[in-house]
């Protein structure tokens, strides 16, 4: 969003202003959204600035219409980042209330939301847009189109309300799923579960025992079911995912319906060489915003529909998601990572069971340093990345191993998250979605936003 011509230097000198554009840590931004109704007001307030204000133009920039999307309605045009004026206002943090004070003389219309990610201190101010945005939950208004495909949940010391979120997720929605265990913990879940919906199947081992991969090995015997049972593909959820929310008109909000599932279903159905798809992570898409319907060629990762392709695995004790969706992508195949639904769960090793003890190390309760797993988890993936890929040509020139893998400071884990830069790939602007002859994928079901149940008052 922010350009040379929508930046506005306040009070700032030359030296500072090189210093930003070097780093922007020691000083302040606003990042400011602005209706029609003040852009007059707001040009005359900073007129001795040079600037240009950038609104979207009303084009196809949620891809609907490039990708022929018509599954389940993914309008986003009314969205903030369509509709309105964009200017970022740079200056030094000793100076932030008295910008404030400026921007405060639109009254009430001057909205702030701080954001000090990665060091930076950063304000995200709407002027106007006081329309408060309709909750509810979307639902069907008639039967769910039939899920195609097994929805497996990987799960480990997670037979228990406040972890085994999917499964109670799942069984709420009333969508039938697997629940794959390990033989030392079937006795637990077998007296947990609800069996109208979720069904147990057994692991070969008692892999957190034998394997200490993580959930690698019961990843992998999750595809080789799938394809020993006739599947083409499976569904393959993390097992702590609290819900579901779907972005239309730059609004998120919960949806509880079999259209999580059947909606990507029915679009890759129409194409050839999509190899791993997913929803794409809640706190990464913003309100407001306006998203392409989907991400091609990048990481799948927690609530993933996989190709049950035999030379498809996952590897590796730790980030075998984003491995499995590098090797994807290596392998030809396009990756898609969906917005139109989002889920939502907590940072990796917040929730007690899981990788939490082993692999993140931050259960407390056994005595981990909190987050010591993250460190080792980051530099085990560097390691993985420069044995597999440091002496084969995967990269674009100028590219390497060493530029794919950075530090993402968006994310919790002690500064050790990382960020995969996909586009460094060969693969990554190639591999495309081939379109099936004379397939035309099935419509969505009708859907209708409901208010949100209310707490009853206790008197």
């Amino acid at each position: 969003m922010e350009n040379n011509q929508n930046r506005i230097c306040y009070r700032m000198t030359d030296d500072e202003k090189k210093e930003y554009k070097i780093s922007k840590l020691p000083f302040c931004r606003f990042q400011i959204r602005i209706d029609d109704e003040f852009i007059t007001g707001f040009k005359e307030l900073f007129s001795e600035y040079v600037f240009d204000t950038c609104k979207k133009a009303d084009s196809d920039r949620d891809k609907t219409i490039k990708y022929q999307w018509n599954i389940l309605p993914y309008d986003n045009k009314k969205s903030k980042d369509m509709v309105a004026h964009h200017i970022v206002i740079a200056c030094n943090r000793d100076l932030e209330n008295e910008v404030k004070t400026l921007l405060n003389s639109f009254g009430d219309a001057t909205k702030y939301k701080k954001n000090s990610r990665g060091g930076s201190l950063t304000w995200t101010t709407n002027i106007n847009f006081n329309t408060k945005p309709y909750r509810g939950e979307w639902v069907s208004i008639m039967n769910d189109r039939k899920i195609t495909f097994p929805i497996c949940i990987v799960t480990y010391d997670r037979a228990e309300n406040d972890r085994g979120l999917t499964h109670l997720l799942l069984s709420k929605m009333k969508i039938n799923h697997y629940l794959f265990v390990e033989p030392a913990e079937v006795e637990k879940y077998d007296k947990w579960i609800n069996k109208t919906y979720g069904k147990i199947i057994v692991g070969n081992r008692d892999y957190s025992i034998t394997d200490k991969m993580g959930s690698t090995p019961m990843r992998n015997q999750i595809l080789d079911w799938g394809l020993s049972q006739g599947f083409e593909r499976v569904w393959m959820l993390d097992d702590n995912i609290k819900g579901y929310t779907r972005l239309y008109q730059g609004v998120k909000n919960n949806i509880l319906s079999g259209e999580i599932f059947s909606s990507v279903e029915s679009y890759i159905s129409m194409y050839d060489n999509v190899g791993v798809v997913s929803h794409n992570f809640n706190p990464l898409i913003m309100e407001g915003d306006c998203r392409a319907i989907f991400c091609k060629n990048g990481k799948c990762y927690s609530s993933m529909l996989i190709k049950t392709d035999p030379e498809l695995r996952f590897g590796y004790r730790h980030q075998e998601d984003n491995m499995m969706s590098i090797h994807s992508v290596l392998k030809g195949y396009c990756n898609l990572c969906f917005n139109h639904i989002m889920y939502d769960k907590n940072t990796s090793g917040e929730t007690k069971g899981g990788n939490q003890k082993d692999i993140y190390k931050s259960d407390k309760s056994v005595g981990n340093t909190d987050g010591a797993g993250y460190k080792e988890r980051y530099e085990d993936f560097i390691k993985y990345i420069y044995d597999e890929f440091s002496e084969i040509p995967i990269f674009k020139p100028g590219k390497s191993y060493k530029t794919f893998v950075t530090r993402d400071n968006r994310m919790k884990s002690h500064q050790y998250h990382a960020k995969v830069n996909y586009e460094h790939l060969l693969n990554h602007n190639t591999n495309d979605i081939i379109k099936r002859p004379n397939i035309v994928g099935e419509k969505s079901v009708p859907m209708i936003l409901k208010p949100k149940p209310t707490k009853p008052t206790i008197t």
